[in-house]
């Protein structure tokens, strides 16, 4: 197939970008101290599927304990659980500055129906796995990549990019808008997802040559970055809201064949309405792109470990088997446990001599408890089992309250970065796709005409425990205003009842269609109390009309209590 001179312009500009990217020594550093990470922590794995740069049985071999990776799982199981609960409704959505004496709306509806269009598809696609994955190496490496593309059976689906395997690239606020990778794939998948006549000359020909060569390994490069101004879709047209093609949206993703000559063009170019990258970093740096994990921070820990293993297992054969001095008559024969040997020598007095081991077995078994324990605090995953470290049996309740809030004090910070990079934009491009794929529903009027802007809330045992301290505090507010009640009777007319429900509402994070809005509960009240009002009127009049008929029964002919009190009348206006 015949190239376009404006395939071979994008080849060379994306070529040029990720030769840049890929080549920077802010990446060289970081992948190399990847490899580190990985000798240590993941003996298994290579640092990525295109650099295995080591062999893993020799990796196995310097690994003697595996405290390192142990805490690594609890921590990134920890955050998982406290962050991203599955099935746990972790997100939430609503309008950006909305009074809460508005909620209840067909609004407010529609955002709790499409967080839970969300969460249904994170739940059948691989979002959960993808997420776990990014976590894992944000704690380990300093940060996760993942691709989240459009797919036609779950709408989204994370494709995860090893470490080593990318090269990101930041604007100038420091987020991350520029992405290029590199995959492997069978020949045989890369003729039937971009066509046989998209392949260079030399691979059409082995393709065409037979099963045998099917799957032979071809390494894939991938950019997703802005799309120069003069490819993007002119802004009268989006004005005019008219259809965006792939080719000209905001970015621009390209793929091609590594090590290709130029002339053999790319094997695709399309696009994305959203930078379709998750990126969450752990720490970076002033300055800098790629993320500082807890693997970087005890590398240095592990191995030294390592090494006090190896001592302590040195100690422990020198006990067991010690070096021997003995006599020279002996050399050659057989020694074993029970065996007697007799041999002849002029000195009566020679007799074997153990050489004493000099290491202390005790220190270096306690520099090991030290360094284990330094390993778990650096990785955070000591946070996750406060209450399980507790030693004693008599534990009071206030005892683990107290320890529940210094883990989510501690727990705040640190998932701040984590859930600014990786949640909000991991609903924002499902959003993306849900749209293209025309599963919004019914949009209401106020978010078409008005241009309402919709802000992610997040969900999380994180945020239910700040929500929980919010409505404690609400709630220790009203027990105390109740209290002054009794000296200050007027103090009832200063709390607004409706106001209070509302925040005990948006602090419990409950289901919007519970609380009406002001003007229903008004309106309400209005006809509860006119209600009430005729309720007490037609009491007041089957009163009065028994009243009249039980005076109108009176024989006033004769004494009576009404005949005393006319007489008293009578005499008192004489």
């Amino acid at each position: 197939m015949e190239r376009t001179p404006r395939e071979t312009q994008v080849r060379e500009q994306v070529e040029a970008g990720k030769s840049a990217a890929w080549n920077d020594q802010e990446r060289l550093n970081y992948v190399m101290q990847c490899r580190d990470i990985v000798d240590y922590l993941f003996p298994y794995a290579g640092p990525g599927s295109g650099e295995q740069l080591s062999d893993a049985a020799a990796r196995w071999k310097g690994v003697l304990d595996t405290i390192a990776t142990e805490s690594l799982t609890v921590s990134v199981s920890g955050m998982m659980t406290y962050a991203f609960p599955v099935g746990g409704g972790w997100r939430s959505l609503r309008v950006r500055g909305r009074p809460s004496d508005q909620s209840g709306s067909p609004l407010d509806t529609w955002l709790a129906w499409l967080g839970d269009q969300m969460e249904t598809l994170h739940t059948q696609a691989n979002v959960y796995q993808g997420v776990a994955s990014l976590v894992h190496d944000s704690y380990a490496f300093g940060m996760g990549v993942a691709i989240v593309d459009q797919d036609p059976l779950y709408t989204v689906w994370l494709h995860h990019v090893p470490v080593g395997d990318y090269a990101v690239v930041a604007s100038a606020r420091g987020h991350i808008d520029t992405c290029y990778r590199e995959l492997t794939m069978p020949l045989r998948n890369v003729a039937k997802r971009w066509g046989v006549d998209r392949l260079p000359q030399s691979l059409q020909e082995a393709y065409k040559q037979g099963a045998k060569n099917w799957f032979t390994p071809v390494t894939i490069c991938q950019a997703i970055e802005p799309r120069p101004d003069e490819h993007r879709q002119p802004f009268e047209a989006k004005v005019q809201g008219l259809p965006e093609l792939s080719n000209e949206m905001e970015w621009r993703s390209v793929y091609w064949i590594k090590d290709s000559r130029p002339q053999d063009g790319l094997l695709s170019e399309s696009g994305y309405p959203v930078f379709p990258v998750l990126a969450p970093r752990r720490h970076v740096m002033p300055g800098k792109t790629y993320g500082t994990g807890a693997g970087q921070m005890v590398l240095s820990h592990v191995r030294s470990l390592q090494h006090r293993h190896h001592n302590l297992a040195l100690m422990s054969s020198w006990q067991s088997n010690p070096a021997v001095v003995m006599p020279a008559q002996t050399r050659g024969m057989p020694f074993g446990p029970g065996q007697r040997i007799y041999y002849d020598t002029p000195n009566p007095h020679a007799f074997a001599t153990p050489i004493a081991p000099t290491g202390k077995p005790d220190l270096s078994l306690a520099e090991i408890q030290d360094l284990r324990r330094q390993i778990r605090s650096l990785m955070g995953s000591d946070v996750f089992a406060l209450i399980s470290n507790l030693e004693g049996g008599n534990i009071r309740q206030e005892h683990i309250l107290a320890l529940r809030e210094e883990k989510m004090a501690i727990l705040g910070p640190q998932s701040a970065r984590l859930l600014d990079e990786l949640s909000k934009p991991l609903i924002d491009i499902t959003a993306a796709w849900m749209q293209a794929k025309g599963q919004f529903g019914e949009v209401p009027a106020e978010v078409l005409e008005g241009g309402a802007l919709i802000d992610i809330e997040l969900n999380g045992i994180l945020s239910q425990a700040s929500k929980a301290a919010k409505r404690n505090a609400t709630s220790q507010f009203v027990f105390d205003v109740i209290n002054m009640l009794e000296a200050f009777p007027e103090a009832r007319h200063k709390l607004n009842a409706f106001k209070l429900v509302d925040a005990f509402h948006e602090a419990s994070g409950a289901d919007p269609e519970l609380v009406k809005g002001d003007d229903e509960a008004s309106q309400s009240m209005e006809a509860e109390s006119k209600a009430r009002a005729a309720a007490d009127q037609i009491a007041m009049m089957e009163s009065t009309a028994k009243t009249a008929s039980s005076l109108g029964a009176i024989d006033t002919s004769k004494p009576n209590g009404l005949t005393a009190v006319r007489e008293l009348q009578q005499q008192g206006a004489e």
